[in-house]
């Protein structure tokens, strides 16, 4: 369990961070917005094994996501305004490789896929009309990428075991990403 912070206001609790719980077929994300408004995500598998997940805002569901595949977790769930933003990555078995979705307000925003290499989503920033999404590309190595808009911007691969992009932020027109390598 990753507990986020919570910071008191006058009489008013505000979570701030991301809360996850992990169990049999559960993974939990909570978030706050400026307005307080809470937001939590959760994962339930069915009897069929596929895998929804539930986007709700003050309790009240507003998307339910089905993916239909047993190996997929949510990787980034954001806030943007009024848009909440979530990344889905799935293991597809008929191709053995990776490939992440990203919805906008509970509709497919990008559909990453690529011919030769697996694609995981792990971070997700939006500003105004664009959304940066950070991670990686697989092809018998990683490389770390950050799209804008599905387009990717840069490719870094530094010969490390494992490399991708761990954590995004805009702030003006300056696009901040926090690389995760592991040697």
């Amino acid at each position: 369990e990753v507990v986020p912070h919570i910071y008191t206001s006058g009489d008013k609790a505000i979570l701030d961070g991301t809360k996850e719980l992990f169990g049999v077929g559960v993974r939990t994300r909570v978030r706050a917005d400026m307005s307080n408004n809470l937001y939590t995500a959760n994962g339930v598998k069915n009897e069929a094994g596929g895998i929804s997940y539930r986007l709700y805002k003050n309790g009240r569901l507003l998307h339910n996501l089905y993916t239909g595949d047993p190996n997929s977790w949510m990787t980034a769930f954001e806030i943007s305004g009024q848009d909440l933003y979530a990344a889905i990555e799935s293991y597809m078995t008929y191709t053995a490789k990776y490939e992440s979705r990203v919805y906008k307000n509970g509709k497919l925003n990008h559909l990453f896929e690529e011919s030769y290499s697996s694609v995981g989503i792990r971070a997700l920033a939006a500003n105004g009309n664009d959304l940066y999404c950070g991670g990686y590309l697989y092809n018998g190595r990683y490389a770390a990428t950050l799209w804008k808009n599905s387009v990717p911007l840069y490719t870094f691969d530094d010969g490390s075991n494992m490399v991708w992009v761990k954590s995004v932020a805009v702030e003006g027109n300056d696009v901040y990403s926090l690389v995760y390598s592991n040697n």
